[in-house]
């Protein structure tokens, strides 16, 4: 009895000291101090959390893709809540499922920085080593298609050392099966395998106790009996808030993959130019499509000839290669190209928004949407991943 009570006497006080530092914290983001505070606000939280302190709290992961899995794994490290994941096509049935799997801090064709893009390729690559996730490729090589691509990459080469700025010669030692151009190689750039990331990331949620039901979500009433609930389900987000829907867009990206020759020797690099390719044993992939107007969410011939087209302005000999798969899905974005966490009731919470940064993002965005649902506290988000609003 004795130790209870010292245990509870040590965690008053934890909480009232936590609580100021929380407070301080908070007066900080609001001043937009540098983002290394969110993450001490993570930890701040999660030890305070009010979910915590509950027994046999239900929580409820619509998706289970990048945004779910993430989301999964850090209730799970952070509280004691029994998780439910639920997805119609299982774990990376959807769009998180044909990622190309690059990931590197830099956006767009001139490469600038993401918001908290080191913050977040740091928090994603601690969830590949969790799930025991090897590279498929390690650096990736930036062949600068413009003049305007030439200026950018050569500068960031000066600003961050770690990259480099390689001649068309330097360039060509590197991939000789590339159209000779300077280009930018990126170090700290990686490629894996996104679905083999996310099976295994599956096993260590199942491991502690998580569960998967393969079925489809149609009306939010379903969920009710839960204490808590995360919709990620990306591009779909739409047909479960259909009372107010989001102003996010859907696009449609369309991947080939292609059959590489018996002696082709693949680059320990991945290459990203007019598109993006990405080695893997006997295969290469290719992609990826962003389609504003489509008629379905099918393959189409028309997809596929523009990515050979683009895939033959920087590697002529790899256009013509055999068809191996060609995949095609949604993804959501917004006007200004950030996922987006929030709170829309009570006890439901939204991930959407990834895009094609869904790799960089899904680690550092689940952790901060988990440490404001334990906490009960959407203000402890960061405006730029919040304001849905200005997004439409």
């Amino acid at each position: 009895m004795q130790k209870v009570s010292d245990s509870n006497i040590a965690k008053s006080r934890h909480c009232s000291c936590t609580g100021s530092i929380l407070r301080y914290l908070k007066m900080a983001l609001s001043a937009q101090k540098k983002p290394i505070l969110h993450h001490i606000c993570v930890y701040v939280i999660i030890t305070q959390a009010k979910l915590l302190q509950k027994a046999n709290v239900r929580i409820a992961i619509v998706g289970a893709g990048l945004s779910g899995l993430a989301c999964c794994y850090h209730l799970q490290k952070n509280s004691s809540a029994n998780i439910t994941l639920f997805d119609h096509n299982g774990v990376a049935g959807g769009a998180s499922g044909i990622a190309a799997g690059l990931i590197h801090p830099y956006q767009g064709p001139k490469l600038k920085l993401n918001f908290m893009g080191f913050e977040a390729e740091q928090e994603a690559k601690l969830l590949f080593e969790k799930a025991s996730t090897s590279e498929l490729q390690r650096g990736i090589l930036r062949p600068a298609m413009t003049d305007e691509q030439m200026e950018h990459f050569s500068a960031l080469s000066q600003k961050e050392k770690e990259n480099e700025w390689l001649k068309e010669s330097e360039a060509l030692q590197k991939a000789p099966f590339l159209t000779p151009r300077p280009a930018l190689f990126i170090p700290r750039g990686q490629a894996i395998c996104t679905k083999t990331y996310l099976e295994n990331l599956w096993k260590v949620c199942e491991k502690k106790g998580a569960k998967l039901f393969i079925q489809k979500i149609e009306d939010r009433s379903a969920l009710q009996e839960f204490d808590k609930i995360i919709y990620a389900t990306g591009a779909y987000i739409n047909d479960l808030i259909k009372e107010k829907p989001l102003p996010i867009s859907r696009l449609k990206g369309q991947t080939l993959e292609l059959f590489l020759p018996e002696q082709f020797e693949v680059t320990p690099f991945a290459i990203h130019a007019s598109t993006y390719l990405v080695f893997s044993q006997k295969r290469c992939m290719v992609g990826a499509t962003f389609e504003r107007k489509f008629l379905d969410y099918l393959p189409t011939k028309e997809a596929e000839l523009e990515i050979r087209k683009k895939l033959h302005e920087f590697a002529p000999s790899l256009s013509n290669l055999q068809l191996a798969s060609h995949k095609a899905e949604l993804r959501a974005y917004t006007q200004d190209k950030m996922p987006k966490i929030f709170k829309l009731s009570e006890k439901e919470w939204v991930m959407t928004a990834l895009g094609s940064k869904g790799l960089l993002y899904h680690a550092l965005v689940a952790k901060l949407l988990v440490s404001a649902l334990l906490a009960d506290d959407p203000s402890l988000i960061p405006a730029k991943f919040s304001s849905i609003e200005s997004a439409s």
